[in-house]
C-alpha cells in the first residue's frame, strides 16, 4: 500500500494516534541543562491569570546547604515550559496536574500517602502518623497549582526524613503533572539525559531494540538488526508486560528504558507478550554494546541505481550519507542514474538532521514547518551541494517514524520523488 505523507502541513496519517517514536528509546524530552537543547523529530503558550504573577524563584539551597524543596526550582521551569510551548492547550488541567503530582509523589516515597475527596475538592497527605488537607477548588490555573504544590512540599519538607532525597520528590511530582498531557512528556533526569545525548552519538549498553508507549502499553516498535532484542526474534508491535518482577502497567517509558539499558555483558528478563500467543513468554536477553549504524553501507544496483538505507537520524547522519552518495556515484560507470532511500524501521531522531538530509536533495522549498501558538517556524531547502539531478524513490513502512518521515514528507510535498510502502508510524511532535 503506499501511503503518500504530507508531514510539512501536520496532516494527520487517516485519524491514526500521533504516538512518540524516537531514534533513542526515550520519550519527549524537557530537558534542562546547560548544553544547547536537542530537538528531536511539541508542545505553546498560556497566560498567566490576571492579578497572579510567576513565582519568585527562591534560593536552590537552605543555608545548611541541603536541597530546597520549597523553591520549586524546577517546577517553576516546568510551568513556565508548558506554559510558553505546550500546543494542545486543551489538555491542561491544573487540578488534576496537581493531583497527579501527589500521587507521583506517593509512589516514589513510601512514608508519603495522597487521597483525594470523594467530591474532588480537597486532598489529604500524610507523612506517617501526620496529616494535612488542601483545598483543591481554588485551583484553577497552572500557577495557582505552583503555589498549591509549594504549600505540598513546605509539608513535606518539615515532616519527611532528613534522608530523603528532595530531588527526586521534585522530580517525581514534575513528571506526575507532565503525566496528565499526554504518554511522551517527562523531566529527564541528568543520568537519563546523559543517556539521551549518549545515544545520539550513536553507542550505548542496553538490548537494541526501540520501544514507545501505545494504547498505555510498553510497545516494540523496531529491533535494531543484529542485536540482542533482534537475534531473540523481538518484533515490532510486541508488548514488554514485564521487566524482571516488575510489571510495565503505569511504567513511564524512560523508567523502562532505565531498567532495560545497562553494562554489556549483564542480562535482564523480561515477559513479551504476542498477538498470536495465549499468554506471555519469558525472554532473558544479555545487554551488549550496541552501536548504532545511521547510515548502512550503500549498494550499486543494476542500471547505476543507487540503493542507501538510512536507519535513524544521530549527530552524524549527513555527514556519512554524502559519503555513501560519494562512493556510489565513484563506483558507477556514467554516473548514478537515480537513488532509491530506504527509511523502512527508521525511528527518527534528531530534528537538525532529518532537516539537513532534506536539504541534500532539495534545491528550495519547504522541508518541515513546526507549528506552535504563534508563527510557525519554517525550514526551508537552500542550495547547496544538493543531488537535485537525481530521480529518486523513498521506501517506508510502519516503523518509519518521526525525523523519516518528515524526509519522506519533504521529499513527496516538494514533487522532489515518490514515496512507497507501507502507512507510517505517525509521530507528529518535536522535542525539547
Amino acid at each position: 500500500m503506499v501511503e503518500h505523507i504530507h508531514r510539512a502541513a501536520q496532516k494527520s496519517l487517516r485519524g491514526r494516534v500521533l504516538d512518540l517514536l524516537l531514534a533513542v528509546p526515550l520519550a519527549a524530552l524537557l530537558g534542562f541543562g546547560a548544553q544547547q537543547p536537542v530537538q528531536l523529530a511539541g508542545t505553546g503558550p498560556l497566560a498567566a491569570p490576571r492579578g497572579l504573577e510567576q513565582p519568585a524563584p527562591l534560593l536552590e539551597s537552605q543555608p545548611d546547604g541541603t536541597y530546597s524543596l520549597t523553591s520549586l526550582r524546577l517546577v517553576s521551569k516546568v510551568v513556565l515550559l508548558i506554559k510558553e510551548n505546550y500546543v494542545d492547550q486543551s489538555r491542561i488541567h491544573p487540578r488534576e496536574m496537581l493531583v497527579a503530582a501527589m500521587n507521583a509523589v506517593e509512589r516514589e516515597v513510601a512514608e508519603v500517602m495522597a487521597h483525594e475527596s470523594l467530591d474532588q475538592s480537597e486532598m489529604t497527605v500524610q507523612v506517617g502518623a501526620i496529616d494535612r488537607t488542601f483545598a483543591l477548588a481554588e485551583v484553577g490555573s497552572l500557577w495557582e497549582m505552583t503555589f498549591k504544590l509549594r504549600e505540598v512540599f513546605q509539608f513535606l519538607d518539615r515532616e519527611l526524613p532528613a534522608e530523603i532525597d528532595r530531588r527526586d520528590i521534585e522530580y517525581a511530582a514534575i513528571n506526575g503533572v507532565l503525566s496528565t498531557l499526554d504518554p511522551h512528556s517527562v523531566l529527564l533526569v541528568p543520568e537519563l539525559y546523559e543517556e539521551m545525548k549518549m545515544s545520539t552519538r550513536g553507542e550505548f549498553g542496553g538490548l537494541g531494540i526501540v520501544i514507545a508507549i501505545r494504547d498505555a502499553k510498553l510497545t516494540v516498535v523496531a529491533p535494531i538488526d543484529g542485536t540482542p532484542a533482534h537475534q531473540a526474534g523481538l518484533r515490532r508491535l510486541d508488548h514488554i508486560v514485564r521487566i524482571g518482577d516488575e510489571s510495565t502497567v503505569n511504567m513511564a517509558l524512560d523508567e523502562a528504558v532505565k531498567k532495560l539499558r545497562g553494562p554489556p555483558g549483564t542480562q535482564v528478563t523480561i515477559w513479551v507478550q504476542r498477538e498470536q500467543w495465549p499468554e506471555p513468554r519469558k525472554f532473558v536477553l544479555t545487554r551488549a554494546n550496541i552501536k548504532i549504524e545511521s547510515v548502512s553501507a550503500a549498494e550499486l544496483l543494476d542500471g547505476d541505481i543507487g540503493y542507501v538505507r538510512i536507519k535513524n537520524f544521530q549527530s552524524d547522519t549527513t555527514q556519512e550519507l554524502e559519503r555513501q552518495l560519494a562512493r556510489l556515484e565513484s563506483r558507477s560507470q556514467k554516473g548514478l542514474r537515480g537513488l532509491i532511500v530506504d527509511l523502512r524501521d527508521n525511528p527518527g531522531g534528531l530534528l537538525e538532521q532529518a532537516i539537513a538530509v532534506s536539504d541534500v536533495f532539495l534545491e528550495a522549498g519547504v522541508i518541515v514547518s513546526t507549528v506552535g501558538v504563534g508563527k510557525p517556524k519554517i525550514e526551508t531547502a537552500r542550495w547547496a551541494n544538493s543531488k537535485t539531478e537525481l530521480p529518486m524513490a523513498v521506501l517506508v513502512n510502519g516503523g518509519s517514524a518521526s525525523a523519516s518521515e518528515i524526509v519522506a514528507g519533504a521529499i513527496k510535498n516538494n514533487d522532489r520523488g515518490i514515496v512507497i510502502g507501507e502507512r507510517t508510524f505517525g509521530k507528529g511532535s518535536v522535542q525539547v
